[in-house]
């Protein structure tokens, strides 16, 4: 006579458990890669994801065409690269790093663009990483210049039309006290030809 014993185990709360884990990816990937925001995840100075938004900022074709690139020599400018590093290796440190309010960079074709960015500590595959957060700012920064540009326009025409202390006022923001001035000479300093004269009876 053979005996058999059978061991039954109940998975239920492991399979619901994975169940949840492969929901929870699924919506995380779905999240980061339908982002406008450009993503990218790098190791030892070097991509290692990207999303779709990252490429279509820096004109690359397809994100996998970013896996591997130079994140500091691909696509910053070089006066940029000594605070980004630093910025970088501080994440890396475990240190909270303020967002960047904004780099010059290029795209693949060489076009200038305006970037700002943030960074924090990550893990990719069991090791460190840092994830990055890149955001156009390129005609933000075109209409800050062209602002400046007429205020510079206009300070020059100031100072070629008016006498420079009415100039300098006007820089100050004391417009307002001189057209009162103004105002009051015109009314208390007619000229004589228009002063009223009583009529003789």
């Amino acid at each position: 006579m053979v005996a058999v014993i059978v061991t039954i185990f109940d998975i239920t709360e492991r399979v619901r458990a994975e169940d949840a884990m492969r929901e929870s990816d699924l919506r995380y990937h779905s999240v980061v890669e339908g982002s406008l925001q450009g993503i990218a995840i790098q190791q030892a100075g070097r991509i290692c994801y990207a999303n779709p938004a990252m490429a279509r900022l820096f004109g690359y074709g397809h994100p996998d065409e970013l896996i591997g690139v130079s994140t500091f020599d691909a696509f910053i400018a070089e006066e940029e690269r000594p605070l980004l590093r630093t910025r970088t290796a501080a994440v890396f440190a475990g240190e909270r790093v303020e967002p960047h309010p904004g780099w010059r960079g290029f795209r693949r074709d060489g076009r200038e663009i305006w970037v700002s960015s943030m960074a924090h500590l990550t893990r990719w595959h069991g090791q460190p990483a840092v994830a990055s957060f890149y955001l156009d700012i390129t005609e933000r920064k075109q209409a800050e210049a062209a602002a400046k540009r007429e205020y510079d326009r206009s300070e020059a025409l100031l100072g070629n039309i008016l006498p420079t202390t009415i100039a300098s006022r006007l820089k100050s923001g004391t417009e307002a006290v001189i057209a009162d001035k103004f105002d009051r000479g015109q009314t208390t300093a007619a000229p004589a030809g228009c002063r009223h004269r009583p009529r003789r009876r």
